[in-house]
């Protein structure tokens, strides 16, 4: 699975890399699927979208739940948690979910399913460290029935620890990559 994400990003980055005037081709079809707690992913929604349609020549159809005030902040009731093809007719699935709480692995097969047929996932913040069970703050051994979640994503991801600033500093600040770039 992690080889189908990594050729499923390859994609994405490379498409970003074409100016908007040379796409004459049918737009790339986006699923975001978004909802759950601890974010606010109604706001998200239009950020996401905004950003992606002002940069790549997309259609973007969102999949998203509002969670009801008194509702279990890591357990949202996320549509596609009963529809195993929820994936059908998109190029790319977006999961910008929050599903830390869900452990049912019927529910994290269905929300594979669409990437074991071969569906590209781009898998943002919460959802990188969404459907969690069992001993997931250990190490989940490769074919693990709980670490299906992780080796879609290619890293097991358990959750974040306190939220500081980030300081990113450059080792090599000559590499064609990097040259010109501040340190930030």
């Amino acid at each position: 699975m992690f080889r189908k994400l990594a050729v499923g990003l390859a994609a994405v980055f490379a498409m970003l890399a074409v100016p908007a005037a040379a796409q004459t081709v049918k737009p790339i079809t986006i699923l975001i699927v978004s909802g759950g707690g601890y974010h606010n992913y109604a706001n998200q929604r239009a950020i996401l979208e905004t950003g992606l349609k002002a940069r790549l020549n997309v259609e973007i159809t969102h999949s998203f739940y509002d969670m009801s005030p008194g509702e279990d902040q890591t357990k949202p009731k996320l549509p596609i948690f009963t529809n195993p093809n929820y994936g059908d007719g998109f190029d790319v699935v977006i999961h910008n979910e929050c599903g830390a709480g869900v452990d049912d692995q019927a529910i994290v097969q269905t929300v594979l399913a669409p990437h074991i047929k071969g569906v590209p996932g781009v898998n943002l913040h919460c959802a990188m460290h969404s459907y969690r069970a069992g001993t997931w703050r250990q190490r989940v051994a490769d074919g693990a029935p709980n670490g299906k979640w992780f080796e879609y994503l290619g890293i097991q991801s358990t959750g974040h620890g306190p939220q500081f600033p980030i300081v990113l500093k450059t080792v090599d600040a000559q590499n064609p990559v990097v040259k010109g770039l501040p340190e930030w």
